[in-house]
């Protein structure tokens, strides 16, 4: 199907800019994997490319990106009814906006 397929193509990706080191290109494919696993219903795979998306941005110190991953995994949260948790997330992110 056409997950199945985006995402080979988004991990071969993801292979390619681990190799290169291409930290930046690395968050653009966990995002997009992240961004598919959800459409597709699989919240757990999700949320660790959005985790993986986060790490890698806190790591290079880019607040901007680390709020929009903590946006969608509060997002994840919403949609699975965790909602307590989401509010933390969404609020992080608020709070990492609000400074930049």
């Amino acid at each position: 199907d056409d997950y199945t397929n985006a995402l080979t193509y988004i991990h071969q990706s993801l292979e390619c800019r681990e190799i290169l080191g291409d930290v930046r290109g690395m968050m653009i494919s966990y995002g997009i994997a992240g961004a598919i696993y959800r459409d597709k219903g699989d919240y757990k795979l999700s949320d660790q490319m959005f985790v993986n998306v986060l790490k890698l941005a806190q790591e290079l110190g880019n607040q901007r990106q680390s709020a929009i991953a903590l946006s969608y995994i509060g997002e994840n949260l919403r949609l699975r009814g965790e909602f307590e948790k989401s509010i933390n997330y969404f609020s992080e992110s608020i709070m990492i906006s609000e400074a930049i």
